[in-house]
């Protein structure tokens, strides 16, 4: 017993067990609080149509397939069906995802069904989403032609279409072949995030100890320098394993590789600033903190709106949210890649800024303290 009071004694004991406590308390305690059940966010989904279909007139009035779908979908969906003008808008939002999914109505359909011919409705999709959109893209592929070919007796007038009147086809606008690039963005985020909160802390205590020979505003600057310079070294070491454990070397390696060095300068920055600014134990802290903060608005496996209102705030200074979406672009297809790498840069010059202000308050702590030991000398 004496031995194990002695070990009991000792500070990291008690910290073992604390860490193998807490640790888990906290990860349940944001994964429950922060949790996110998606069927009950449909309404925040976006879908685009454009109905080219201008109907017919009857002698019981003007029919229009069109706007009575676009109702239909509303209705049973329950997601919020935005129109578009013309089929070039219609993939473009598709592309910057606005939409999660597009229909286009063809023209003349409601003439056609009214005659008897088949039409094809046509979904436009892409690949390049969160793991629910393309779920739930890839469903609504496969039932809308059968809901729209139930309703459809109630939508015409003076006839009832067979119920294989409509098919639909599907397009998608940014489609890959390797299923696994789908799932990088969500399965790197919190690796990418923890190994960064690590850097840049063992970078805050390595400047520590160099600031005492080598001065306060050297070591400061040297401390984002070598921040810049193991970025590139973790973007080249990431690009170069998605290529190597998919072998898949036909990927935009520079692209890749220079938006992953991009946000992961970024996300240094930020960490190494916040600790200077607050303090090592408390920037640590809120480092961790911001992983579960940024997961359910980073997009990675449902869309950013579904996330609770409590961490909403967070999503346009969420460096994993845009670290994500561009690497969708990169990987899959997409056309906000610019986008996203410029508010990357703007968080990167956020966290060099608080790299600067922590260096100012390290600067001022050491003129303070210098000062009695230079007048009692």
């Amino acid at each position: 017993m004496s031995a194990f009071r002695a070990l009991m004694a000792q500070r990291e004991a008690r910290a073992a067990l604390a860490v193998w406590t807490l640790v888990p308390t906290v990860f349940l305690f944001f994964a429950l609080t922060l949790a996110v059940d998606p069927t009950a966010h449909l309404d925040r989904i976006r879908l685009g149509v454009t109905s080219l279909d201008q109907g017919v007139v009857t002698p019981e009035g003007q029919v229009a397939i069109g706007p009575r779908l676009v109702e239909a979908l509303h209705a049973q969906l329950g997601a919020e069906v935005v129109p578009y003008p013309t089929e070039g808008d219609l993939r473009e939002a598709v592309l910057a995802r606005d939409v999660a999914g597009a229909i286009v109505v063809p023209a003349g359909m409601t003439q056609d069904l009214q005659a008897g011919r088949p039409v094809e409705v046509r979904l436009i999709r892409s690949d390049a989403n969160d793991v629910f959109t393309n779920a739930l893209t890839t469903n609504l592929a496969t039932q809308l032609a059968s809901n729209i070919n139930t309703a459809l007796p109630a939508m015409l007038r003076g006839g009832s279409p067979a119920p294989t009147l409509v098919s639909v086809g599907v397009e998608s606008v940014a489609a890959t072949t390797d299923f696994r690039f789908v799932t990088v963005p969500a399965t790197i985020l919190l690796p990418v995030w923890m190994a960064s909160v690590a850097f840049g802390a063992l970078l805050a205590r390595a400047g520590d100890r160099a600031r005492q020979t080598a001065g306060v505003a050297p070591t400061g600057l040297a401390e984002m320098a070598y921040a810049l310079l193991g970025a590139a070294v973790a973007a080249a070491a990431v690009t170069s394993s998605i290529a190597a454990f998919t072998w898949r070397w036909d990927i935009d390696l520079a692209g890749l590789f220079g938006f992953l060095w991009l946000g992961l300068t970024a996300i240094a920055l930020l960490v190494l600033g916040t600790i200077r600014v607050v303090g090592f134990e408390l920037g640590v802290l809120l480092g961790v903190a911001a992983s579960f903060v940024q997961q359910p608005v980073s997009g990675a496996t449902f869309p950013s709106s579904f996330a609770p209102d409590a961490v909403r705030w967070a999503e346009p200074v969420a460096p994993l949210r845009y670290i994500v979406e561009g690497l969708r672009n990169l990987l899959i297809g997409g056309s906000t890649t610019s986008d996203m790498a410029a508010a990357l840069a703007a968080l990167a010059a956020a966290g060099a800024l608080l790299v600067v202000v922590g260096i100012m308050r390290l600067w001022l702590a050491s003129g303070r303290r210098s000062a009695p030991a230079a007048a009692s000398a």
